[in-house]
């Protein structure tokens, strides 16, 4: 109570008198301390050793209490009981911050006298490994062993490549032991990252082909959720189809159409991104590709809800979209009404978009992802202007693109673009989202993949539809 009364007194009152007498009640309690720093039931003792350890200099009070020099004996001492065979994160996170933050507190000696016994507790954890069967367990060991590494890497950076093999035939032997698919699949993404740290090319491609086949065993369990339509939403689709029927017999065209209706399900980002919005389900979901490798993590939640918004509007896309085929049936000729002098598109891509759309309605989802990969970031630099940077190396003048990431940036700096319409080609176009623009460059989609995305694919043609018609006066910069 003392230690913690005097803290906030030091802390919180900048003109108190008698600082001096504070800190030297704190470095004195926190001496008594020393002798509890790693027990189990002493959580969070090691941020109140820390601060006293930054008290004790600034006040100069190492003469007076020898502070440094009995917190540097009491971790001596647990390094070389037995109580150090269950090290945990105390100690990690302290070491950490005594080597980063307080260069001067050990010696090269004091270094390699704790190195030589680290890696001792670290031959003991990995013998127990073989003795633990619990999931649980087994992973916390892991994180231990791993933090213990780290710690060694700051004594001597020289062993990294050697420390961060171990720690990767120490994730498989855990891997291998581990029951839980999903407890698996982190085991797995950490020793991922190990192995491609020292670049074992050989060990990366091992480890892909055991993601791949844990995350076949976690998708396979998944099951569709099924629910039935509410009555009103119903009857909300039964309107909107008949509303397009009306719309149709009046003998507008195909772009009025989507003029018309296309605000029915447009996207409404400062809706969706409400905590409280329906689609607000959980905070972190992974996504994997076609591989079954893991493509993403959703931290945001932001690409999850576009991906449900996209689904609840598939009944009122399809409607449309099925509606003006019907009416139309357009062949890519139809479409030159909307590509051919508009400003922004680049000269070149008339005829690459009209077949885009083309294939869109038509439902050659193949054809629409493919030219909607390659038109877009040609449109983009036609509407920054920025078709290629040239870079001049040693006299060599090199063609460098910027990426699509880059240039999505550039438009919403310079207001280039409506912010929600940014929004959505990162979401449809990039890494943020379902990254269509690199996938169809890597060759990740197979023509029964392509059919799959169908309702991205129908999402995809009235949203570029209207973004055309929308910008045709638009002057690019």
């Amino acid at each position: 109570m003392q230690l913690k009364i005097a803290t906030c007194l030091l802390i919180e009152y900048k003109n108190i008198k008698n600082k001096p007498e504070i800190a030297r009640l704190i470095i004195k309690n926190t001496i008594l301390f020393f002798n509890k720093l790693f027990l189990k039931d002493s959580y969070g003792l090691e941020e109140g050793v820390l601060f006293a350890l930054n008290v004790n200099r600034i006040f100069e009070l190492e003469k007076e209490y020898k502070y440094m020099e009995k917190l540097k004996e009491a971790i001596n001492n647990y390094l070389h009981s037995k109580e150090s065979e269950n090290i945990d994160f105390a100690f990690i996170k302290l070491f950490k911050n005594l080597i980063k933050r307080y260069k001067k507190f050990y010696t090269k000696d004091d270094l390699k006298v704790i190195e030589l016994k680290l890696y001792e507790i670290i031959e003991i954890k990995l013998k127990n490994i073989n003795e633990i069967n619990q999931d649980n367990y087994l992973l916390l060991y892991s994180d231990i062993v791993c933090g213990l590494y780290e710690n060694l890497h700051l004594i001597d950076k020289n062993n990294e490549k050697d420390n961060c093999q171990k720690i990767v035939n120490m994730f498989l032997l855990i891997f291998s032991k581990i029951k839980s698919s999903d407890m698996k699949m982190g085991i797995l993404d950490s020793a991922l990252k190990y192995a491609q740290k020292i670049k074992n090319k050989k060990q990366i491609s091992k480890i892909n082909l055991l993601i791949q086949k844990n995350n076949k065993k976690i998708t396979f369990k998944f099951k569709p959720i099924c629910f039935n339509i509410p009555k009103e939403c119903q009857e909300a689709i039964k309107r909107f189809e008949n509303d397009v029927d009306s719309f149709l017999n009046s003998n507008f065209n195909l772009f009025q159409c989507i003029i018309k209706f296309y605000p029915c399900f447009q996207m409404n980002f400062k809706k969706i991104e409400e905590k409280n919005s329906i689609m607000d389900l959980s905070s972190c979901v992974m996504y994997f590709d076609s591989d079954n490798l893991r493509e993403n993590i959703d931290n945001s939640g932001l690409f999850r809800k576009y991906y449900n918004y996209i689904a609840i509007s598939y009944p009122w896309i399809d409607i449309l979209k099925s509606k003006l085929l019907q009416r139309f049936y357009p062949n890519k000729e139809y479409f030159y009404y909307l590509t051919c002098d508009n400003n922004i598109i680049p000269k070149g891509y008339e005829e690459i978009i009209a077949r885009m759309f083309c294939a869109g309605i038509h439902k050659d989802y193949m054809d629409f992802f493919i030219y909607a990969s390659v038109s877009i970031e040609a449109i983009l630099r036609h509407i920054t202007d920025e078709d290629i940077i040239k870079n001049d190396k040693k006299n060599h003048q090199i063609q460098e693109y910027e990426t699509l990431e880059n240039l999505l940036d550039k438009i919403k700096e310079q207001n280039f673009l409506e912010e929600d319409t940014v929004k959505e080609l990162r979401l449809l176009f990039c890494k943020d989202g379902f990254n269509i623009r690199n996938k169809i460059a890597h060759a990740r989609f197979s023509q029964d993949i392509f059919n799959g995305h169908y309702m991205l694919a129908d999402y995809m043609w009235c949203f570029l539809m209207n973004f055309f018609i929308r910008n045709y006066n638009k002057k690019p910069k």
